[in-house]
């Protein structure tokens, strides 16, 4: 409970106010002198002055006490940090050899800043023309470029300035031969600003609850707070509780779900996972395995399975069986959002091309088009499901008993996927550093892996139209600012979180609405980066969420911007249709190779609107 501190005014008028309500309540004498000099102001003041300063007694010990119980758990504040970035400094100069310090020099602590002077950082390395080379792509072709690393001179989140921002010099350099120069620079990240109190106690509650080593919330306190990991993103999956249901035979075909295994997967020593009713005789049924994030892999953990001549009792159909034909399909299957319908799973570890037997602890595997699967309603679980199809060997045959059915990571593992500054891999050394920081934090016995999360790239086509009336109020550089806005929400998107598209839509909105109209369009795929012949080209997502899995970070680092008048020469946003380019005109597609049919002259783009 938080202690309110009042004043003697407040304590006197509340004090008053209680007088006059019991000297109602209970008939008493009617006062009505409470004014200055009087004989009971006098009392009231005296009072209100002693409790005024007990309050303020009372705050302080509590101060102290928290202090000293912080103290006691050698928990202190955490100061700010300085936002780290790194530069690029293009140099037109004839060659490489003319930049010798007699000439020019950028030393150790020489300042740079962004176009206003706010915000200043201090280059940390020593000058060296050996890092240094001539560009051979992007807008400084042929001129000298040299990388340097910078910190910004103060502390706090202010210094993690977007890119390109950081343009001239704030403290003088050598130039003997006033070359000309331009600075670049990368996102600058790790600025914190100093803790406040409030903070050091959600901190603090954490840390309590960090002290239950091995647990998701102490790995996850471990690595905030290690200094050594400014700007890490991570994700943290440890065991997974999975949803189990079967649908027998009977069933097939139909939204009946005849079994929930779940609460049994989850709770019992163990328990038949298949059993003799599952089927008549030969006839199919479907073992559904789901969780809420997608998964490529499963294991049986076997108490009990037929043996000798009742081995093979329960088999996976094998795929396109031509003796189940318009029943089922057989084989692993997924839920695939693009045709809305159970596609076929590549299977890694079993032949499916025939009827496959199960095993003791039978291990299965599988790659899954992320992009495409998507989670599936089955009685109350909505989750990412696969579906297995089954059969028996025979009539009566005996249970295929398990303790769990289980998928990686497994009792006892630790998976943490990490990215630094957004979107890079952290490197070999990083990961050495991220184990040791939770080494302390971790159980005995605990095995935990350290491994990089998948960044999947989403291409949003944003579109501005403007009118007649409006079209005067752009300014110059708002292709550039929406550009880093999407950027920016997309740096506030953790590995794990979900892209909500009217998330990025508001945020757009927001700030650019006075201009026209809002349209994005969508493509996606986990492959793009900037690379101009990328001939991957798969279905943009149609929903308006798009999950992603413990170990993904959706990204929007490539966007194109669009300011128009006439929708139409992008796309009609309202039936979908596909535009068709003129010859003469541009592309208006930077990242994608485009569709094309003969003749050459109908390239066409197409996007999904929002």
């Amino acid at each position: 409970m938080t202690i309110q501190i009042k004043n003697a005014d407040t304590i006197r008028t509340d004090f008053i106010n209680f007088l006059r309500s019991a000297i109602e309540e209970n008939g008493g004498p009617n006062v009505t002198d409470y004014n200055i000099g009087s004989v009971l102001n006098v009392l009231v003041e005296a009072f209100s002055d002693v409790l005024e300063n007990y309050y303020y007694d009372l705050f302080q010990i509590t101060r102290d006490s928290l202090e000293n119980i912080y103290n006691g758990f050698n928990f202190f504040k955490q100061p700010g940090k300085k936002a780290l970035v790194s530069l690029t400094i293009y140099i037109d100069a004839a060659d490489i050899a003319s930049l010798n310090t007699d000439y020019f020099s950028i030393p150790r602590g020489t300042k740079v800043s962004t176009e206003d002077g706010s915000i200043n950082f201090e280059i940390v390395d020593d000058y060296s023309t050996s890092k240094m080379s001539t560009s051979v792509t992007g807008e400084f072709i042929g001129k000298v470029q040299y990388p340097v690393a910078a910190v910004c001179t103060e502390t706090g989140a202010a210094g993690n300035v977007a890119a390109n921002v950081i343009t001239k010099f704030y403290s003088s350099i050598t130039n003997v031969n006033n070359y000309s120069y331009w600075i670049r620079n990368s996102s600058a990240s790790g600025g914190i600003d100093s803790e406040t109190e409030t903070d050091m106690k959600m901190r603090f509650q954490k840390y309590l609850v960090s002290l239950r080593r091995g647990t998701k919330e102490s790995l996850e306190y471990a690595l905030t707070t290690n200094a050594a990991f400014t700007g890490l993103m991570y994700s943290i999956s440890g065991f997974r509780f999975l949803n189990i249901v079967k649908q027998r035979s009977y069933s097939v075909g139909t939204n009946n779900y005849d079994q929930d295994l779940t609460y049994f997967n989850k709770f019992y020593p163990s328990y038949s996972l298949f059993t003799n009713e599952d089927a008549d005789s030969t006839d199919p049924f479907y073992l559904y395995i789901g969780a809420d994030d997608k998964f490529d892999n499963l294991l049986m953990s076997t108490q009990s399975v037929p043996s000798e001549g009742d081995a093979g009792s329960y088999l996976i159909i094998s795929i396109n069986n031509p003796l189940y034909a318009g029943k089922v399909n057989g084989g692993i299957e997924y839920f695939d959002t693009v045709t809305q319908s159970w596609e076929q799973a590549d299977v890694l570890n079993a032949d499916l091309t025939i009827d496959y037997s199960l095993t003791a602890e039978q291990y299965l595997a599988w790659r899954i088009d992320s992009t495409r699967w998507g989670k599936y309603q089955i009685r109350d679980y909505t989750a990412y499901f696969i579906r297995i199809n089954m059969r028996k060997s025979d009539s009566n045959r005996p249970n295929f008993d398990v303790y769990k059915v289980m998928t990686y990571p497994f009792p006892g593992y630790i998976d943490i996927y990490c990215l630094k500054n957004y979107r890079d891999f952290v490197t070999t050394d990083d990961k050495t550093l991220i184990s040791e920081s939770i080494e302390s934090y971790k159980a005995a016995g605990v095995i935990t892996t350290v491994s990089n999360a998948n960044v999947i790239q989403i291409h949003p086509t944003i579109v501005v139209q403007t009118s007649d009336l409006t079209n005067s109020l752009v300014p110059s550089d708002i292709i550039d600012s929406i550009r880093a806005d999407v950027i920016a929400f997309a740096n506030s998107k953790n590995i794990g979180a979900d892209f909500v598209r009217n998330e990025l839509y508001s945020y757009i909105y927001q700030r650019y609405n006075q201009y026209g109209n809002i349209y994005i369009f969508y493509r996606y795929d986990p492959s793009i980066y900037e690379d101009l012949g990328n001939n991957i080209f798969k279905e943009g997502f149609k929903d308006s969420v798009l999950d992603a899995s413990v170990n993904e970070r959706i990204d929007l680092l490539l966007s194109d911007i669009y300011i128009v008048r006439n929708l139409n020469s992008l796309s009609n946003t309202l039936t979908g249709y596909k535009f068709i380019d003129n010859p003469s005109s541009r592309l208006f597609n930077d990242y994608y190779k485009d569709v094309t049919t003969l003749p050459a002259v109908l390239s066409t783009d197409q996007y999904l609107a929002y």
